[in-house]
């Protein structure tokens, strides 16, 4: 009975919501300008898009650079996040694909402070081991929770000689 109690009082995992997983990926990205690590954390909230997208990056920086740089480590500090703090959050569910979303931000200043940032659900593979929160080093990311797909802009290509 008390376990009964117990999981009705759990708390549903960021991610369940687009913008929680928003939130989520803000705040990772906000504390990894004290703990690099957090940089990887963000990276997770991700969907196949964005991270692509970091993979084709971080496989050019890595030639440039001699040596091999991970997709997170491309995440430059403030660039991919918001240029001003979401006072306010929207949510749009695409009704013809529910596994698509949009969430408006609202800054303080709305007519000015405002961005729109895609996100996904991810589905679950029924063949993944689903891991319990006790072996969880960190709640993200959760199978099929809602991922962040920013507009990115496209990789640039490699200068053909």
């Amino acid at each position: 009975m008390l376990s009964g109690l117990l999981a009705g009082c759990s708390r549903p995992a960021p991610d369940a919501t687009p913008d929680g997983a928003l939130r989520a990926w803000l705040e990772k990205m906000e504390a990894a300008e004290d703990d690099p690590a957090e940089m990887r954390a963000a990276y997770e909230l991700f969907g196949p898009r964005a991270k692509k997208n970091l993979a084709e990056r971080a496989e050019r920086a890595g030639r440039a650079e001699g040596r091999k740089v991970e997709p997170w480590e491309v995440l430059a500090e403030g660039r991919f996040g918001l240029k001003f703090r979401p006072q306010r959050m929207t949510v749009t569910v695409d009704p013809k694909s529910p596994d698509e979303a949009v969430v408006a931000v609202l800054g303080a200043d709305p007519n000015v402070e405002r961005a729109l940032v895609h996100c996904d659900r991810q589905p679950v593979d029924p063949q993944a081991p689903r891991p319990t929160p006790a072996r969880r080093a960190d709640p993200f990311p959760t199978p099929g929770g809602w991922r962040v797909e920013p507009d990115f802009p496209a990789a640039p290509k490699p200068h053909e000689r």
